[in-house]
Formats: structure tokens, C-alpha cells, sequence
């Protein structure tokens, strides 16, 4: 969501989010919630168990701990970890700058920012091939001020600054009028390179690239003050003079010029791009009942002089919790600004389902009998205790629709509170805090749906949990582990270089299944054909590589048998490189036998080869790649391991490190995870889907860490 907003108490703010566009990949706030490296009171952040919107904390006695989860991102990802948006945000402002502009990139998206607001444009957004260029049509030029991840350009009009917040969401514009200078309209020059705006009954506009796929979108445009009265009397224009295009943002001269309002004044038109993350807060108005308040920065229960009777309705996605969690509370927080009287505000359970999106007065779900209350009082945070209504969301007792708070007397005075839009300061934000228990003596053991599976811990080599974990069975691509050591072990013994040439022959150019679609006669480096075996399991590449070192596959072959008996790997034998069933070669390895490993060997491997060659956990760790880039044969891959950072199956602390499947071999997959120190190496053989090798896996290493973790 490239989105531009924010609240300025002590100044008359007009609002103006020209391009705030919510992207799905990292998504919010500038500020940071806690340091992770840091001890906070009496308890410690565990790293490894953050996620996109959550923070988790161990206490003091080792087996109480709190997950904080918020209705947006929290964190984005870098180098396979989870940051602090605003680490993040400062890195990429200093990191990416030219001449006239300061560059950051989200996601699939690039932002621009002049460092002279008369610079050709001040701000710019590029996603795929389109772009859509701004430009200040004043005739100063006033220096950006950066601060943090704040860009201001001040005084750009008279009294009047013009300021862009930068977070994973994108970025949020603001005008900002220090008094009103007889000014109702604002305007951008506008420069489009395959987009097009297309503007809606509904008074938004939507940006669509040269096929009609949406690029991003601004709901129609709303206004508010400092006391929260609001006005939907905002219009959104494109308009053409001459060969020049502006948008236009017209807001009522009569509401702004009122002697009620109170500054700041704040107009917001949000833009959000295809795919990005819905959040479930809202407030609805009995004075205005059908009128949707989704992207407003704040929630309201009472009655207030714009609204009448007000309600409000927060959802949580629910954290995922440590495998064996006992739940000893649950509690909801928000932030009140407005007005100091002591109030009592309810909590209500939601008993049907609702969108941010579709939710009025006229149509918001119903509510069940009031489980709390918190009496409310000056500004500040204040919670609310759900533990019973929390447990039976986690046991899935109850439906989570999430929960409303409301007034008994809904004629008085109300109160205002932070919602998950609001900019300034996301600690304010609305949170949701579970705390649990964890005694490893009474977590129980998995159902895991595989052949055959092993738990071993990774520094001891013990194994911890297992089912036939000595049977062999064929191994798949799991085979790619012995081929890496093997040439791993001729890069240490310098008898091979990550540099040397590799001529690919056509008959490993000719090897299907999962490649990299090699020719033959091609020459590629072995550093990249490694990577296209460890990250993409690429059979042509692997064939390549074993050719190159051996002379021929089968001579390879002859020597990861041997290194099998070295490492007295005793229910382990290879007929091939690549794990593939010997029908799907061509010209198979002349190797007699059987191509099996067992769970075991197959986990007692993976230990050793990341012990002599601990380089290759930032090869395997790679989720995607791109081969032959720049060149019309470009191929971007993903890693096979889903559970790696930013991947479909994510799993905090997921090293690698091998997947396989044929169809005698099932499902399969090699897991290296570590957790606070603790590593823990897991093996499953013969799951039944690609899904399944992930989800079994998960089920393994919850227990691990819950068991044997401490």
C-alpha cells in the first residue's frame, strides 16, 4: 500500500496520501516495538520466533512466555531474518541514493523522493515495467529533510509543509497546514508510463497497467480534525490542461473553514496495490449508517458530536503458539487520546463474521453478552482480559470473529483510541497478548503422517524421537547431500574451484525432471551449477557437475559410496547423483543395487556435512536464485525448501537443506532449524504431498523445541 498519512497535534494537517500503496511483503509502521538484543523487565525477546506481526517474550523462569500479535506487520525480512521495520527503513533511505533522488525498494516495488522539491518529480513509483511519476507544481525549491525515516519538504506553499513517512507498507504523504491559507485544493502533476488511472462510481481511482491488471488503487478520499470529526466531502480528479495531467484533491472549503474544527485537519486518500494485507479494525457510526470508516487512524466507542452512538470492531489473526503452550492469559490493549473523564467501555464477543471492508452502523455482525470492562480515563494504554474467550478461540470451541467494544449508556461522552492505520507511533497501535506455559513434561508426542522419520540433536548427534528410522528407503533428491559433500570435499583439498568451467555434455543436458534447462556444449561455472543443484535440485546441473569431477557419473557414484562407508553410513547406497528412479535416465550410471538411505544415515549425513563444510548453510539457506540474468534465457527459481524465510511453509530458524521426491520414494525432506542455540536436525521419508513433507516436519520440530529444547 503506497500510503501517505499521518496526525500532527500541534499543526493544522492537511493529509494528502497521493500514493500510499500497501505492499504484501512488508507492510508498516516506522517505528520499532522493542529491541531484540535487549532484555526488557523481566523478560527477553526470543528472536526466533518472530513473525510478519508478532513479537515473542520468555520470562525469567524459563517457561513462561508472551506473544504479542498486531493487526499489521511488525517486521520485514532481510538476509533471512526478521528485523524491525524502522532498522530496516533507515538502511535502505541512506543505502540508495543518485544525484536529484533517494531511492527505496519494497518488495516489487521501487519509491523515489527528490532531494529538491523542483526536481522533474518528487516523488516517483516503479513496479514491473509501469511507473507513475509526481511532481510539485510550486516554484520553490525547498531541500528534503530527512529524519529517520521521515522526508519533509517544509514550507513548500505558504505555511504548509509537505512530509512522506516511509515503512514496509510503502510510503504516506501528508500535507501539512500550519494555519489555512485559503487553499482547498491540492495537485500533483502526474507522469504515467504504462499505467492508467481509471477513476470509479464510488469516487476512488484505480490504477491499471496496459492489460487492465490493477497496479494499485486510492479509496475515495475522507477528512478529519484533531477533536476526530470527519468529512467524506473529499473528491479525487484527474484532469488534463494541454498536454500536462494533475490529480487533483478537492476537499470542502465549507467544513475546513468551519469554526468548530480543530486542528490539525487531516485529508487521506489511501492507496493500496494488488495483494496487499487486510486488517480487521473499524468503527461504526449511527449518525452516518452506512458509512464505512476502514483506513480511518482511529477507533470510537461513545457518542460523539459527528457520529452519534459509536462502536468499534478489532480482529486478531491468532499467533501461532509453542507446541505444548498451556494458556494462562489472554489480553487486548489500546491507546486512548481524547477526552479524560473515567469511562467504563465493554468488551463484547463478535459471534459473526464481518470485513473491515463491508462493515456500517446498518450492517455490522451481532455481539455476544459483555465478558469485561475497563474503566478508561485520561490518555494512555488500557487492556481488556478475554482469556476465556481467547482459549476457546485457540481450542476451537468458539469462532474467532473477533471482539467490539461498546458502551452500556451509548449517549456518553466518548473515547478515542489508535487503530492499526494510525502512523505517528505504532506502540499505539492495538495489540493482542497471549501468555502461556510450557512444561516440557507434559508435551505430547506428534502424529506424523510419514514412512519413516527422525529427531536428532544436531550437536550430540543423539536422536530424540523416531519411527523406523533404520529402515532404508529410497531417498529421492535427498541423494544431492552426499553428491555436495563429495564436491565440497574437492573444493577443500583444492583438487576443484568454485571458478572452473564446466562444458555441459548432452547427456546431462538431456536429464528431465527438475532443471535448470541446460544445453549442451554450454559452459557454466561450478559455483553456479552448485547452486542450481543445492537450491533448485536441478538434475542437469548435478549430472554436469559429477561428469566434470569424475569424468562420468558412475565413477562419481563409486565415490559417494565410498564416502558412505567412511562415514559408516551402513543403510546407504547410491546408484545414481541426482536421486532420480534409474527408468528416468537415458544412460543411467552403470551402479548395481539399491538406491536407499535410512532416516538415520540420512540425518547422521546432514550433521556431518554441515560440520566439515558449514559454507553451505548460506548456499542452502538461499530462497530464490536467478540464473542467467540479463539474457533472454533468465530463470528466477525458488528453493524446493518452502520453510525458509519469505517461502509458503515458513518455519523460524529453518536452515536448509534437502527435499526429494520420486514416486517410490514419496515426499521427503532433510531439516536443519535452529532456536536459541538449540539445533535440532529432522529427517521424514514417505509423506504423501509436497505440503505434507512441510507440515510433518513442523510437527517434529515443534516437539523437538518444546521437549528437548531447553
Amino acid at each position: 500500500m503506497f500510503c501517505l498519512r499521518s496526525k500532527n497535534v500541534k499543526a493544522l494537517v492537511l493529509f494528502f496520501s497521493i500514493l500510499a500503496v500497501l505492499l504484501f511483503l512488508n507492510n508498516q509502521p516506522v517505528q520499532a516495538i522493542a529491541s531484540s538484543s535487549k532484555q526488557m523487565n523481566d523478560q527477553t525477546e526470543v528472536v526466533d520466533k518472530r513473525t510478519e506481526t508478532s513479537k515473542t517474550f520468555k520470562k525469567k523462569d524459563g517457561k513462561t512466555f508472551v506473544t504479542e500479535q498486531y493487526l499489521e506487520p511488525i517486521h520485514v525480512q532481510k538476509n533471512g531474518k526478521w528485523i524491525d521495520i524502522d532498522q530496516t527503513k533507515k538502511e535502505n533511505i541512506s543505502a540508495k541514493t543518485s544525484d536529484e533522488m533517494i531511492y527505496v525498494e519494497e518488495g516489487k516495488a521501487r519509491f523515489g523522493f527528490a532531494k529538491k522539491s523542483d526536481a522533474p518529480q518528487i516523488l516517483s513509483f516503479e513496479q514491473g515495467g509501469s511507473k507513475v511519476d509526481f511532481r510539485y507544481i510550486g516554484k520553490d525549491a525547498v531541500p528534503v529533510k530527512q529524519e529517520g525515516n521521515k522526508l519533509s519538504y517544509p514550507g513548500v506553499y505558504p505555511g504548509t509543509d509537505l512530509v512522506y513517512h516511509i515503512d514496509s507498507a510503502g510510503v504516506k504523504e501528508e500535507w501539512k497546514l500550519h494555519r489555512y491559507s485559503d487553499q482547498s485544493t491540492f495537485s500533483m502533476g502526474i507522469q504515467m508510463k504504462d499505467a492508467k488511472p481509471v477513476p470509479q462510481k464510488d469516487g476512488s481511482m484505480q490504477f491499471v497497467d496496459p492489460k487492465g491488471a490493477l497496479l494499485f488503487s486510492i479509496p475515495r478520499p475522507f477528512m478529519y480534525d484533531a477533536n476526530d470529526a470527519s468529512s467524506q466531502e473529499v473528491k479525487l480528479e484527474i484532469r488534463n490542461s494541454g498536454t500536462e495531467t494533475y490529480l487533483d484533491i478537492k476537499a470542502d472549503e465549507a467544513w475546513l473553514k468551519d469554526p468548530k474544527r480543530v486542528f490539525p485537519i487531516t485529508i487521506d486518500p489511501t492507496v493500496g496495490v494488488q495483494g496487499a494485507k487486510s486488517t480487521y479494525d473499524n468503527l461504526v457510526s449511527s449518525k452516518n449508517p452506512t458509512t464505512n470508516y476502514q483506513v480511518f487512524p482511529f477507533l470510537i466507542a461513545g457518542t460523539h458530536a459527528d457520529y452519534g452512538a459509536t462502536r468499534s470492531f478489532i480482529k486478531f489473526d491468532l499467533p501461532t503458539l509453542i507446541q505444548g503452550a498451556q494458556i494462562t492469559g489472554v489480553k487486548f490493549s489500546l491507546h486512548q487520546y481524547s477526552t479524560a473523564h473515567q469511562q467504563p467501555v465493554n468488551l463484547h464477543p463478535v459471534t459473526s463474521s464481518w470485513t473491515s471492508k463491508g462493515i456500517t452502523w446498518n450492517e455490522q455482525p451481532s455481539v455476544g453478552q459483555k465478558l469485561n470492562q475497563s474503566i478508561v480515563g485520561g490518555a494512555g494504554e488500557y487492556s481488556w482480559d478475554l482469556t476465556e474467550l481467547g482459549k476457546d478461540w485457540y481450542s476451537n470451541k468458539t469462532p474467532n470473529n473477533g471482539i467490539s467494544l461498546q458502551y452500556e449508556d451509548e449517549t456518553q461522552d466518548r473515547k478515542s483510541f489508535r487503530s492499526s492505520d494510525y502512523m505517528d507511533n505504532v506502540t499505539q497501535r492495538p495489540k493482542l497478548l497471549v501468555t502461556y506455559t510450557i512444561d516440557p513434561q507434559t508435551v505430547s508426542e506428534p502424529n506424523v503422517e510419514a514412512e519413516s522419520y527422525i529427531i536428532m540433536d544436531a550437536k550430540t548427534g543423539q536422536q530424540v524421537y523416531g519411527k523406523s528410522v533404520n529402515q532404508p528407503r529410497p531417498p529421492a533428491s535427498m541423494t544431492k547431500m552426499m553428491t555436495e559433500f563429495v564436491i565440497l570435499d574437492r573444493i577443500k583439498n583444492g583438487k576443484l574451484s568454485w571458478d572452473d568451467t564446466v562444458e555441459v555434455s548432452p547427456r546431462a543436458a538431456g536429464i528431465d525432471e527438475s532443471q535448470i534447462e541446460l544445453e549442451a556444449g554450454e559452459k557454466m561455472s561450478v559455483r553456479e551449477l552448485f547452486m542450481a543443484m543445492a537450491v533448485y535440485s536441478a538434475n542437469d546441473a548435478t549430472a554436469a557437475l559429477a561428469e566434470h569431477v569424475a569424468g562420468t557419473e558412475t565413477e562419481f557414484v563409486h565415490e559417494m559410496n565410498q564416502k558412505a562407508k567412511e562415514l559408516n553410513l551402513n543403510e546407504t547406497h547410491f546408484r545414481n547423483a541426482t536421486g532420480l528412479n534409474m527408468t528416468d535416465y537415458k544412460e543411467p550410471p552403470n551402479v548395481d543395487g539399491e538406491h536407499v538411505m535410512s532416516a538415520e544415515n540420512t540425518a547422521n549425513l546432514a550433521r556431518t556435512l554441515l560440520q566439515q563444510h558449514p559454507e553451505l548453510e548460506n548456499i542452502v539457506s538461499t530462497p530464490q536464485y536467478t540464473f542467467y540474468k540479463g539474457t533472454p534465457r533468465e530463470k528466477k527459481v525458488i528453493n524446493w525448501n518452502r520453510m525458509l524465510p519469505g517461502l509458503d511453509q515458513f518455519y523460524p530458524g529453518v536452515i536448509g537443506l534437502k527435499t526429494g521426491f520420486t514416486t517410490p520414494a514419496g515426499y521427503c525432506f532433510t531439516g536443519v532449524t535452529e532456536q536459541e542455540g538449540k539445533r535440532f536436525i529432522t529427517v521424514v521419508m514417505g509423506t504423501k504431498s509436497q505440503d505434507a513433507r512441510f507440515t510433518e516436519t513442523k510437527k517434529l520440530l515443534d516437539y523437538a523445541f518444546a521437549k528437548f529444547g531447553k
